[in-house]
């Protein structure tokens, strides 16, 4: 038993014990950010395990849940994440992109480039699905499919749902604890929330969004207007949340997180509703509605008064200097950029599903959009689903050119 530390030891120890300090409790410093950074990713990593792990058999057993996420899964491969979606499918063993491109050849009857990728996008869009899984009946690939689709949509809930969950909690705690009350707890609890918020969005460029890029699938450029903390979340947290502007930004982290948890559980309720049951397809539109509201208010009106205050607050700071002022102008005009896009896409969604109620047509394309706007505004990842809806449309004219669905007829019996 060793009763005393050695000499060349103490200063090492005591360093370590400083900066494990210091990192738990947030301090504002560099190092202390950088370490308790790491610590927000640790525990975002194994919380995102845990739940992957756990959350499909759990939400599984809910018969509701399995059709929604059926659903889900076959909007995905009708829409431009159909490629994600069938790598996802081929990683489970369901590979339906295989079996489109042969069957594709065969339903063209020829090589010519043009006419292959028209007829297997005419596949990937059309009920060619249920084709499939009927052709594998004999190996489970209807029970394997909607295990795939209950992983794939337990997973997009975790996102968004669990994600923002917790960063507005935070944000929530530190408002109730008060700058004024105690503003070392608050302080805390608001570092945390931007700290555990840059943890996610790290986690989601290394995911997806540097992917992306690499394969030149440019519309994730938006989600980068919306990773904004990953790069300015650490200077906030050292010069500003303790100043006089720190309770302004934690309401504004509190009304954006705490908004897309909301939208998130009103995109989960309506993807429970039975869009065949008249008064459940009421309440799936009503809550569509709400989402779409409450995303315009919370982003516009009450985005810009929150960030005029901020800028108020910094500039009446003691100390002020022209470059804080610019880095958090930089800041809120940046995320705003990203507001004004989702904006549009709730007013052109609104303006599309009035203009097909009113002209009485699909009510299959309504449904679509009302669930891809609310998806959207929950997960930004599916922003540009919306604005490609003309494609389906453009492609069942290029298949009638094509005569494929005469020869699909022929070639499927």
């Amino acid at each position: 038993m060793i009763d005393t530390i050695p000499s060349w030891l103490e200063p090492w120890l005591s360093d370590l014990t400083r900066f494990i300090v210091d990192t738990l409790s947030c301090k504002p410093t560099l190092k202390a950010q950088l370490g308790a950074l790491v610590v927000a990713m640790i525990y975002n990593e194994i919380t995102s395990r845990i739940y992957s792990h756990f959350g499909p058999k759990v939400a599984g057993r809910f018969q509701r849940f399995r059709r929604a996420a059926v659903n889900e899964m076959k909007r995905d491969l009708k829409g431009p994440n159909k490629s994600s979606t069938e790598d996802h499918l081929a990683n489970h063993g369901f590979d339906f992109k295989a079996w489109t491109e042969i069957t594709a050849k065969k339903i063209a009857n020829t090589e010519n480039r043009t006419d292959l990728v028209q007829a297997n996008d005419l596949l990937r869009k059309s009920t060619t699905l249920e084709l499939y899984i009927k052709e594998g009946d004999d190996e489970g690939r209807g029970d394997l499919f909607e295990e795939c689709a209950v992983i794939s949509s337990v997973n997009h809930y975790w996102e968004s749902l669990f994600h923002h969950g917790t960063v507005g909690s935070l944000a929530l705690l530190a408002l109730l604890i008060g700058a004024e009350d105690d503003p070392l707890t608050f302080a805390l609890f608001a570092r945390w929330a931007i700290l555990y918020n840059i943890a996610q969005e790290i986690r989601d460029y290394i995911t997806f969004i540097i992917p992306f890029l690499l394969k030149k699938k440019w519309g994730i450029i938006v989600f980068c207007f919306h990773h904004i903390f990953i790069w300015f979340g650490i200077p906030i947290n050292i010069y500003f949340i303790e100043k006089p502007c720190g309770t302004s930004i934690v309401w504004m982290i509190f009304i954006l997180a705490g908004g897309a948890s909301f939208t998130t559980l009103c995109s989960l309720i309506k993807s429970l509703l039975d869009w065949k049951i008249t008064i459940e397809r009421r309440m799936a539109q009503g809550f569509t509605v709400l989402s779409g509201v409450s995303y315009l208010v919370a982003r516009n009106p009450l985005y810009v008064m929150i960030g005029y205050d901020i800028i108020s607050k910094v500039r009446a700071m003691e100390g002020e200097n022209f470059a804080m002022v610019a880095f958090v102008v930089t800041v809120l005009v940046i995320f705003e950029v990203f507001n004004l896009l989702t904006s549009m896409l709730v007013l052109i969604s609104f303006k599309k599903i009035f203009k097909i109620r009113k002209e009485d047509s699909d009510k299959e394309f309504v449904q679509d959009i009302y669930f891809k706007m609310i998806r959207a505004l929950s997960n930004p990842v599916y922003f540009s689903e919306l604005n490609n809806a003309h494609v389906h449309w453009d492609m069942i004219k290029s298949a009638q050119a094509l005569g494929v669905f005469k020869k699909t007829d022929t070639k499927m019996e």
